[in-house]
């Protein structure tokens, strides 16, 4: 239930499931779906802009794809403080001095 300017709406979600679960497993599996979803894509998309990336031919999107992960993994395992951004940001400003 929604509450929106003193109305009450619903919202009803689809899935589609291979098993039948209870309401609290159902739950537990679409909260670590999109736990993947948050942690890793969402970084690649906003933070390194693969959705804008334009290349299309031959090997050349698996290729920057594979190099991306690589980079968000380096700067996971990094010890600094600090965002994912500034991290990335970071390594960047000071390995091309």
């Amino acid at each position: 239930m929604v509450d929106t300017n003193g109305a009450t709406s619903r919202e009803s979600r689809y899935y589609l499931l291979s098993a039948a679960l209870a309401p609290e497993q159902f739950n537990a599996a679409v909260r670590s779906h999109w736990g993947i979803e948050n942690g890793l894509h969402w970084t690649l998309d906003v933070i390194m802009g693969e959705d804008n990336a334009r290349n299309r031919k031959d090997n050349g999107p698996q290729n920057l794809a594979l190099l991306r992960k690589t980079v968000l993994n380096l700067a996971k395992i990094e010890p600094s403080k600090g965002s994912m951004r500034g991290k990335l940001k970071a390594s960047i400003s000071t390995s091309w001095m």
